[in-house]
């Protein structure tokens, strides 16, 4: 074989001009994908990168960040840091706050957060005034001293969620199912809580609050506020309502059969008497005569509170008691005074001598059931 058959024939200078191009336009495009992965503080670059580049934010550093109606739709920040974050007004509808976001102190004031998945976050102390939350997956959240007044939570899934100490004034939650919910201190006054169902609000405020046809069944709202509210129509059958106030409530045609609205003793409760122990400590010695004096002291306190309770009875001066059904309710202990009881079924409902009844009211049968 000859020499010249080795030769490789040199390309075109045309040829080699396009190869250089081509080569320098691959360095370029990798090192503007390098530049924009550090832009987004991600690799590889994701949707939610993107967008949070264009409203000014950093996966990396998302704490005490200011993005006031950002476009933050579909976004997946679960589990992400947002401590004191200021989303006020901002679009995050779809996105993913769940898997214990840190959402406290956020500021989303106006934000829109339809079809959210919010479970398990923490949104204590956040600032969701005026928040759009319809159809928001709220289960595990947690909004203790939260504020939502006038929160749109229309279709929104609350089971589990906990409400403690939350501002919800005037907060839409018609037909809402919250038996799952715990519903502690809250404020739900002016609220829209018509076919809600509620299974747990003990010292809740529900000020003028809309109930009407609410489902009530059961739930435990001792010391809880229903001043001004409409309940009528709802069923509070064998609610706990003891030390609660419904001054002014509307309660026509409620359902309150075998309903609690006192603090009665509880028979045969069993248990180690206080005079009991008075007969063991004296034949007691050393440390056992001790631990008998501190197990004293401690039922003694708690009988004077429990005999501080069994005084007080749901307050309902004023209350609109019309067509309501109370048979084998328990009305021990309750201030029925100025109450309207017109039409009111009682049949089977208990009483005693601190139940307070209206002016030249009749009660039932000869003492009631006591």
């Amino acid at each position: 074989m000859s020499d010249t058959a080795l030769i490789t024939p040199r390309k075109p200078a045309a040829e080699r001009a396009w190869v250089a191009i081509g080569g320098v336009l691959a360095l370029v495009l990798l090192l503007s994908f390098a530049i924009f992965c550090w832009l987004l503080g991600e690799f590889p670059p994701t949707v939610t990168g993107y967008r949070l580049w264009r409203a000014g934010l950093k996966r990396s550093n998302l704490q005490a960040a200011r993005a006031r109606g950002a476009d933050l739709r579909s976004v997946d920040l679960h589990g992400e840091l947002m401590f004191r974050i200021d989303l006020t007004g901002a679009d995050l509808s779809g996105a993913n706050l769940s898997g214990r976001a840190e959402l406290s102190e956020a500021r989303l004031a106006d934000a829109k957060l339809v079809n959210a998945d919010l479970r398990n976050a923490n949104c204590y102390r956040a600032d969701l005034r005026g928040a759009d939350l319809s159809g928001a997956k709220l289960g595990g959240a947690s909004f203790l001293h939260a504020n939502l007044e006038g929160a749109d939570l229309s279709g929104a899934v609350l089971q589990g969620a906990l409400l403690e100490r939350t501002r919800m004034t005037g907060a839409k939650l018609r037909g809402r199912d919250m038996s799952g919910a715990r519903f502690t201190g809250v404020t739900l006054d002016d609220a829209d809580l018509r076919e809600a169902r509620i299974r747990q609000a003990m010292t809740a405020s529900f000020l003028r609050a809309d109930l009407q046809g609410a489902d009530l069944r059961g739930a435990a709202l001792t010391f809880s506020r229903f001043d001004g509210a409409d309940l009528r129509g709802a069923d509070l059958a064998g609610a706990r309502l003891a030390g609660a106030r419904m001054r002014g409530a509307d309660l026509r045609e409620a359902d309150l059969r075998a309903s609690v609205w006192g603090f009665p003793p509880r028979a045969g409760d069993r248990g180690p008497s206080i005079a009991r122990l008075l007969r063991r400590r004296g034949s007691a010695r050393g440390s056992a005569s001790a631990a008998i004096d501190g197990l004293l002291t401690r039922m003694k306190a708690k009988q004077r509170w429990f005999d501080r309770q069994v005084r007080l009875g749901i307050r309902v001066r004023g209350a609109d008691l019309r067509d309501a059904d109370l048979r084998g309710a328990d009305l021990r202990g309750a201030d029925l005074r100025e109450a309207t009881l017109t039409g009111a079924r009682l049949d089977g409902a208990r009483w005693d001598a601190a139940t307070k009844w209206p002016p030249a009211y009749t009660p039932p049968g000869k003492g009631g059931r006591q």
